[in-house]
């Protein structure tokens, strides 16, 4: 089956850009700066603005900009950091990169983002840092969590890799805690030609030690200073980011646009969306539905035949992670998880994510609607509320 509405077009939203973006690139090419210059430097400039904050280091990656703002922070071994289980699998590597203990609390039902009211009995005198996500691009609770922190004198990093331009309370994701981690993969809503990354901080002493961390520890006069890594932005890479920089809120109203239909559109059917809390603006990196258990993979399978890509973002949880990562010598004396996390495992389940990106036509979203009502009308009537049947047989 030829695929009619793909889950992401980057051919299509590169070609918008195409000759701005060649552009960017030979500059770069005809200037000989490849690694820092002007390139990178006017890139965390603008990024640092953008989400409102003093400092941006442009890092090699999402993975080492969580890596590397855990180590300048002092998380190292034997410590302790408080996370979800619900993420990809980047999050909890980074915690065990630098020597530390991942801690899982559960997901709240609503946004599938950490459960704040849960994190204070998670808190141990190792715990030296919480670690929220902004799932699928939804700001998590930063106001509760940045209490549980202050309270007990730990750090919070944001690992905001689907939250490129999304709002919390006013202030942008990047601008809520320590320190923010941005992944510029080519599916982000911000992304490379390539892989990039950053770290977003208002600390100017941590945004130097990222710094050093990131370019072999050496220090602004190129002096080594202390143990570092490779894990530096390439210009390359920077100028195709200020390319596209300049276009992301535009993107991300497009973005929402589809969201709301698919809300509109959905609302009635046996499944749930995920909607924005009060004072949140969500980046929508990805539109997730969670159906009935049942119904997941066939509904999956249904769009398919249809020619409609739609994921599942995520089928298993980090806690299942670690049974595979060699850590039970480490970790055999402390629980991952404290009190257990049920409604991720649920989630792991009912979630699915739709296509949602700005290549999208309004026919193509029309097209997915028409599929997961179609899935449902196929359904016998009976494992359908009486309201709902109804509906869709009079559509």
């Amino acid at each position: 089956m030829a695929v009619k509405v793909p889950f992401v077009d980057l051919l299509k939203l590169d070609s918008e850009l195409g000759e701005s973006i060649g552009a960017a690139i030979a500059e770069v090419l005809h200037s000989k700066s490849f690694i820092g210059g002007p390139h990178v430097e006017r890139f965390e400039r603008d990024f640092a603005h953008y989400c409102g904050v003093g400092h941006c280091i442009g890092v090699s990656n999402g993975s080492d900009a969580l890596f590397l703002a855990l180590r300048a922070l002092g998380v190292g071994e034997g410590d302790e950091v408080i996370t979800t289980p619900l993420s990809f699998v980047a999050t909890l590597q980074a915690i065990l990169r630098v020597g530390a203990y991942p801690r899982f609390v559960d997901v709240d039902p609503q946004t599938l983002n950490i459960d704040a009211s849960k994190l204070e009995s998670c808190v141990t005198a190792r715990t030296r840092a919480l670690l929220p996500v902004h799932l699928y691009g939804l700001p998590a609770d930063m106001e509760a969590i940045n209490q549980v922190a202050a309270k007990h004198g730990i750090k919070v990093i944001e690992d905001a890799a689907q939250a490129h331009g999304a709002v919390y309370q006013g202030r942008r994701v990047g601008a809520l805690s320590d320190a923010a981690c941005f992944s510029f993969y080519p599916t982000k809503n911000l992304a490379a030609c390539g892989d990039g990354g950053a770290v977003t901080t208002d600390d100017a002493e941590l945004a130097e030690r990222i710094r050093s961390l990131a370019n072999h520890g050496r220090d602004a006069a190129g002096r080594p200073a202390a143990t570092g890594y490779n894990c530096r932005l390439d210009a390359v890479q920077a100028a195709v980011l200020s390319v596209k920089l300049r276009r992301l809120d535009g993107w991300n109203v497009r973005r929402r646009e589809i969201a709301a239909r698919y809300d509109r559109m959905l609302h009635g059917l046996p499944l749930r969306t995920i909607s924005d809390p009060n004072g949140t603006v969500s980046a929508h990196h990805l539109f997730t539905i969670m159906a009935e258990p049942q119904h997941r993979d066939s509904m999956r399978d249904h769009l398919l035949q249809q020619g409609i890509e739609a994921r599942v973002f995520y089928d298993r949880l980090l806690t299942q992670a670690t049974k595979n990562l060699s850590l039970s010598a480490r970790h055999s004396s402390r629980p991952d998880v404290v009190d257990g996390v049920p409604v991720a495992e649920s989630a792991t389940r009912s979630v699915l994510s739709l296509p949602n990106h700005p290549a999208l036509t309004s026919s193509q979203v029309d097209s997915v609607i028409e599929a997961v009502r179609g899935y449902y009308r196929a359904k016998p009537v009976e494992r359908l509320s009486m309201g709902v049947a109804e509906e869709l047989q009079g559509r």
